[in-house]
């Protein structure tokens, strides 16, 4: 299974995932959406070998690192994602919304549905838009919505608490395996 945005979905006849390194297609089928956490969940027709690994035990904290995905340029027909970082910048979206919460790492269009991940490389998010202007700042469905979403949908994940922390390249490294680029056809 794989999760992205529920807005990445919307309209969509088909759906194709592509392996970040091969950028190798596949034909998947949209399972659920939750339109308000903003979640929707796909599953593959063979298992993946790598998967995400949620940050457990630990509350979202002011200033701390996360590393998100960014889309950059397209080569060969696929497009390519760096990993930026930033800190955590809001707990809440709103006073009265707590559903999101607020980043400084870079994500432009086309970064929606990725994964917002702490200093080890867990995923504690799932980016979902960006801030216009000057602002720099992007937000994130929070993990307990997440959770809350896999539960629902009856899929199993693993979690790890946090106690390493790796680099930049060590994170992309390793969220490489499991990320999976999302294209709706419309």
């Amino acid at each position: 299974h794989v999760v992205t945005n529920a807005h990445v979905l919307y309209c969509c006849k088909t759906v194709i995932v592509h392996d970040l390194g091969s950028c190798r297609s596949t034909a998947v089928t949209i399972v659920a959406t939750e339109q308000k956490s903003d979640l929707g969940l796909l599953r593959l027709d063979k298992p993946v070998k790598h998967h995400a690994t949620l940050r457990r035990g630990k509350e979202l904290q002011l200033g701390e690192e996360v590393s998100t995905y960014d889309r950059r340029s397209v080569v060969d027909n696929c497009p390519q994602y760096v990993v930026g970082q930033g800190e955590v910048t809001k707990l809440n979206w709103m006073p009265d919304d707590s559903r999101l919460f607020g980043h400084s790492s870079q994500t432009d269009s086309g970064s929606s549905g990725g994964p917002v991940l702490d200093a080890s490389g867990h995923v504690i998010g799932v980016n979902t838009m960006s801030s216009t202007g000057n602002l720099n700042v992007a937000y994130g469905v929070k993990p307990y919505l997440l959770e809350a979403f896999l539960k629902t949908n009856r899929i199993e994940y693993n979690t790890a608490p946090s106690i390493e922390k790796l680099s930049r390249l060590e994170i992309k490294e390793k969220s490489d395996k499991f990320t999976l680029i999302v294209k709706c056809m419309r």
